[in-house]
């Protein structure tokens, strides 16, 4: 490997000059400057980038925080998505996309001296828990981040997501317009924000609609196919004049279980129930029928995050205290064919 003083040996001056040369300082002339980035480049000096970023005291690299193992990370829906907005990000700034990666937050808590050992210039943590155990620390230890998918009430945090309230008020309204009233909801995972604030939703929408809040159509499920499917198999059972005309899915994995289980009860969608999420996953667009959903802004969520993070940590003298802010993105409800009017036999 060629070091700066095998540069200055062949260049014929000082190491010192070698340096002032490569990293454009110090005061040296025009043509001995560019003699040594000749005799570099002909050597094929390739400098360290790890001594380059101490030095700079920037390192150009975003760690990229997941606190969950889906089945498959790249090609995820959600996760994959607003990955590949961040390395498109990174790529046009010139930053390094590092991920990490643990079966949990509390494993990734444990392993905080990794997070925090100066490598990245920043973090974005990817849908973090309610209560994630990594904001207090990284808050305390002064390092710049950034949370997606997740807007809690913390001023001191930058966060990027969408208005999740508005999303299912805005879904309720429009099944409304369809003649809906007795609509179900099936909750999300519980220890995310995202679920709360989608469910809050959900009951405003029925005081907008002045329909009657019923229990036993608003159901925890998680973010799991199979649990739509048999809840689907469950509320469909019930006598026509209980069951819900609509059911109303915390996101599309859940809407995806809930159409194989009228599917294989013989019910038509959305002849005899529509069918909403929120996501709009890839494979929304081709389910039988094609589920109609709310897209999620994925590419802007993780470019937003990777600009936040590279102002921050360009401009500290900006950014001396940790001051956050909360941006939510646009999210577009996407008709298609699993939503319509209500069934004109059921009794509201």
């Amino acid at each position: 490997m060629v070091t700066i003083k095998d540069i200055a040996k062949e260049a014929g001056v000082s190491v010192m000059t070698v340096s002032y040369a490569l990293n454009e300082t110090g005061r040296i002339g025009t043509a001995t400057r560019q003699h040594v980035k000749d005799v570099a480049q002909r050597m094929g000096y390739q400098p360290n980038a790890v001594a380059r970023g101490l030095q700079r005291r920037r390192m150009d690299a975003i760690g990229v925080v997941f606190g969950v193992v889906p089945e498959t990370l790249v090609f995820d829906g959600y996760y994959g998505r607003v990955l590949d907005g961040i390395c498109r990000a990174c790529g046009e700034r010139k930053q390094k996309a590092v991920i990490f990666q643990e079966p949990s937050w509390d494993a990734l808590y444990e392993n905080l001296s990794i997070l925090a050992d100066g490598y990245c210039d920043g973090l974005i943590l990817i849908t973090p828990l309610k209560d994630c155990p990594l904001i207090e620390p990284l808050l305390r230890k002064r390092i710049p981040f950034a949370v997606v998918g997740d807007s809690r009430d913390d001023p001191r945090v930058m966060r990027f997501d969408i208005d999740n309230f508005g999303a299912s008020r805005s879904i309720m309204r429009y099944l409304g317009d369809f003649g809906h009233r007795r609509v179900a909801f099936l909750q999300g995972d519980p220890w995310y924000l995202s679920t709360e604030q989608r469910h809050q939703g959900y009951l405003q929408g029925l005081r907008d609609l002045e329909a009657q809040y019923k229990p036993a159509l608003d159901i925890p499920c998680g973010y799991d196919p199979a649990g739509g499917y048999h809840i689907a198999r469950s509320l469909m059972a019930l006598p026509v004049d209980e069951r819900p005309t609509a059911i109303f899915c915390s996101n599309d994995s859940i809407a995806f279980g809930v159409l194989s289980g009228c599917r294989d009860l013989g019910l038509r969608v959305p002849e005899d129930v529509s069918i909403i999420g929120i996501d709009d996953k890839l494979q929304s667009a081709t389910t039988t029928p094609p589920l109609t959903t709310v897209r999620q802004p994925y590419h802007d969520l993780g470019t937003r995050a990777v600009e936040a993070i590279v102002e921050r940590v360009s401009h500290p003298d900006r950014h001396a205290t940790p001051v956050g802010a909360l941006e939510l993105l646009p999210a577009e409800l996407i008709v298609r064919e699993s939503a319509g009017p209500a069934p004109r036999l059921a009794v509201r």
